[in-house]
């Protein structure tokens, strides 16, 4: 039996949806702890989705500023043989507050005004922020040579969901998206791949009823390791997404997040304790890899 593939995503939102929005340094020393994880284990690899839209252009005075800043620490990532992709966060200013802009064309003119400078930082692969999308928007991604688009999230829509989208008529498998309907396969299609996130029960205590979440290895192992264990037993790929600010320490205790790298380390053990279980080992891939194994 193939070894699964696991794409460990990890988005740097530049902001602690946490603490409110606070703007924080996530490329900066706050990411230390988290490179000493990847450092210890040295077959995960990871592809890391980068800020680079027009709040961080208006922020930074140059939206490609935070790469510049972290350099140093981006070069030992690709050294290393992760992957750097593009995150934008389209948000438009109204009341002088910065809120999601859902105009999905003037969200289109926005990446293509970006998407060189994307491209130009050798960034292929992308995730769009809170998962937005329209044919309009994926079609730009595609029209400018991006392979891989990982903002599907195939679950239902629920109220309390930040953000506008709707991938609710979404499978989990990868696909090339419709032109006439980004969230579903169907011909004539776009080249660049869609490779949803995984998704599955994941109960946290405030809970009411099922919640189908997004594998996230920064929750507290007691929720999501019961998961982990049997993933393998129905699944041949998972897709996990994190932020570095849900692994600094906090004051206060989130329920469901664990605010630890030895939470996150704990979390990826496991999946590939239960890639063994299945009979099988796991191979940690990037994003760009996924493009290779799914034919056009």
């Amino acid at each position: 039996m193939s070894a699964r593939r696991v794409f460990l995503t990890i988005d740097l939102d530049l902001v602690d949806h946490l603490a409110g929005g606070a703007e924080i340094d996530e490329l900066g020393a706050a990411l230390d702890p988290l490179l000493d994880v990847f450092r210890r284990h040295p077959a995960w690899k990871a592809t890391w989705l980068i800020r680079l839209d027009a709040q961080i252009e208006h922020r930074f005075g140059d939206a490609s500023r935070p790469h510049a800043d972290a350099a140093s620490r981006l070069a030992e990532l690709l050294r290393a043989g992760h992957e750097l992709g593009w995150h934008p966060h389209c948000y438009a200013r109204q009341n002088g507050a910065w809120v999601q802009n859902t105009d999905g064309e003037s969200v289109a003119n926005e990446l293509r005004r970006f998407a060189p400078s994307a491209w130009s930082l050798g960034l292929r692969t992308a995730r769009m922020g809170w998962a937005f999308h329209t044919n309009a928007t994926l079609r730009v991604l595609s029209d400018h040579d991006f392979v891989v688009d990982s903002s599907a999230i195939p679950r239902p829509v629920y109220p309390w969901d930040r953000g506008a989208k709707d991938w609710s008529s979404t499978a989990p498998a990868p696909y090339h998206p419709s032109l006439a309907d980004y969230r579903v396969p169907g011909a004539p299609s776009l080249p660049i791949l869609e490779l949803p996130i995984s998704v599955a029960p994941v109960r946290a205590p405030y809970d009411e009823g099922t919640v189908i979440r997004y594998l996230n290895p920064a929750y507290r192992p007691a929720a999501l390791q019961p998961v982990l264990r049997s993933w393998f037993d129905s699944h041949d790929l998972a897709v996990l997404v994190t932020h570095p600010h849900e692994l600094f320490p906090r004051s206060v205790e989130h329920a469901l997040i664990a605010s630890s790298t030895d939470a996150f380390e704990e979390n990826v053990v496991s999946l590939e304790e239960s890639a063994a279980a299945a009979g099988t080992g796991v191979r940690f891939v990037t994003l760009s890899r996924a493009a290779s194994a799914v034919p056009a």
